[in-house]
């Protein structure tokens, strides 16, 4: 099973703080969250909790998901966790458990996503670099034929990091990709024509990228976070399965999470126990 190594024990409000937790957890409360500070002991806690959950509760490791925030994180974790004898643990960032789902149930993708023509591969996914270079290459197209951004002085290459960044950001925050550039423009307090045409191209050229990539199977992250977000997370199959496959999920560092990693949250809410830390009060987990 599991050996939780520590030299440290509960100090301060830990002990109540714990004591009231494992209280919920056996009087059947499937939400809940601890609050503190950094450094405060909250994945210490939860990585107590996960061993909890294995050893004295005999569940299953691999039906525990838990969702951390960087590879630091993780290596605390595999530092911190002995393992002698389990299951496949699912100890993931929110982006690697997309993938993941998004290889193993894309035959369910491609029967709802009529964009992608190629369904004889696998799905390919991109680095920020390659996104980056493919954007880049379109903006160049569209500069030599289309005359596009002729205003504007910036290469190629900085047009591509800014039209990557927001279309990120926006799947990110749950906003339609396909009006990016629509917002930004409507954000200006000095609007012109020419403003106005900078903007919609943008808009166009993320569509002519998105649409390209999706043709050929390959996505980025905030492709990808689509594709889970629109295909998957609404077909009942696929719920289905992952109301089976998960049992528990547990989130450090909650407060960090991006927009579109809170709404999955609040959809899997009825799905699965959950167990989030934060620095700051989550009031619709309870």
């Amino acid at each position: 099973m599991f050996k939780l190594v520590s030299k440290f024990e509960p100090a301060g409000d830990q002990p109540q703080a714990i004591e009231k937790l494992v209280n919920g957890i056996n009087n059947g409360k499937k939400h809940q969250v601890l609050l503190g500070a950094t450094g405060t002991g909250k994945s210490q806690y939860l990585m107590a909790e996960y061993k909890r959950l294995v050893e004295e509760e005999k569940v299953p490791s691999d039906k525990i998901l838990v969702l951390l925030m960087n590879r630091s994180q993780s290596l605390n974790w595999r530092k911190n966790l002995n393992i002698k004898m389990s299951n496949k643990i699912l100890r993931t960032s929110f982006f690697g458990f997309i993938q993941n789902e998004i290889t193993t149930f894309y035959p369910i993708i491609l029967k709802n996503c009529s964009e992608i023509k190629q369904h004889d591969i696998k799905p390919a996914f991109l680095t920020f670099e390659a996104s980056q270079y493919l954007f880049t290459k379109l903006i160049e197209q569209k500069r030599i034929f289309s005359g596009a951004f002729a205003e504007l002085t910036s290469k190629d290459s900085k047009i591509a990091i800014d039209l990557s960044s927001n279309f990120v950001k926006a799947v990110s925050a749950s906003l339609s990709y396909d009006k990016i550039g629509t917002l930004l423009y409507n954000s200006l307090e000095n609007k012109t024509e020419d403003k106005k045409a900078i903007f919609e191209m943008a808009d166009k050229i993320i569509h002519d990228y998105r649409k390209r990539c999706l043709e050929c199977g390959v996505m980025d992250f905030a492709i990808a976070l689509d594709l889970y977000t629109n295909v998957l997370l609404k077909n009942p199959e696929y719920i289905a399965i992952l109301k089976n496959k998960i049992k528990y999920i547990l989130v450090d560092n909650l407060e960090e999470a991006v927009p579109a990693q809170i709404d999955f949250l609040k959809n899997m809410k009825n799905v699965v126990s959950l167990l989030a830390l934060s620095k700051g009060m989550i009031k619709w987990i309870k």
